[in-house]
């Protein structure tokens, strides 16, 4: 099994995205085919934990063009997100000014601020 990154769930609500010992290989490979965002990519280093109660809400919901990372939230028969008791969600508030790859790769981690 491959070691591309980790959640971890702070304990003051935030959600860190650690960098596995898989990810920087990853992260070149992904780059070099040139047809991936870095968002895409830093989405692709964490799809494992989608479908696994995370959510990729990007686009979805909130108004805001970061990448958005929810837990327990349900899907519709109607194919859209529904908040449900329990559910969290993050985003990158920085997102105009600071690319989380990158600092994912320089710091070895990024951190994803819960939402209110």
């Amino acid at each position: 099994m491959t070691d591309y990154a980790t959640l971890t769930q702070l304990k003051n609500g935030n959600l860190e995205i650690s960098l596995g010992k898989d990810g920087f290989e990853e992260i070149a490979d992904l780059r070099a085919d040139g047809k991936r965002t870095d968002d895409d990519i830093l989405l692709s280093l964490i799809e494992n934990y989608f479908g696994n109660g995370y959510n990729n809400l990007t686009g979805m919901v909130g108004l805001t063009d970061s990448l958005i990372i929810g837990y327990g939230w349900d899907l519709t028969d109607e194919g859209n997100w529904e908040l449900i008791e329990g559910s969290q969600t993050w985003w990158f508030p920085n997102y105009m000014v600071e690319n989380p790859l990158e600092t994912l790769i320089n710091e070895g981690k990024v951190i994803f601020k819960k939402g209110e």
